[in-house]
């Protein structure tokens, strides 16, 4: 439960921390996919799925702290996961490479 916790809170962490976290030399692209994450056409999936049922609510549900609720959290927790790195993949993808 605490292990589950702490790690959703870093995932958080760094998901909030991501647009100072571009590489050097490749902060345009990385600028560019990141606004296809958070204001283009993946941002619904990105903020409703991928943060407020992948982070928020597995967060609320170890709070309760039931054994039926930890559960619901880490089948979330692995459903917002999923849809978060496929979001990923497609938005990296989604820019012209020339």
């Amino acid at each position: 439960r605490i292990e589950l916790g702490i790690a959703l809170a870093a995932h958080l962490a760094f998901l909030l921390a991501e647009p100072w976290m571009a590489p050097s030399r490749r902060e345009a692209e990385y600028h560019r996919v990141s606004a296809l994450l958070t204001r283009g056409p993946y941002a619904t999936r990105h903020w409703v799925v991928g943060v407020c049922f992948g982070i928020l609510a597995p967060l609320a549900f170890l709070w309760l702290g039931t054994e039926d609720a930890m559960a619901m959290a880490g089948a979330l927790a692995l459903a917002g996961l999923w849809v978060e790195e496929d979001i990923f993949v497609r938005a990296g993808q989604a820019l012209p490479i020339s």
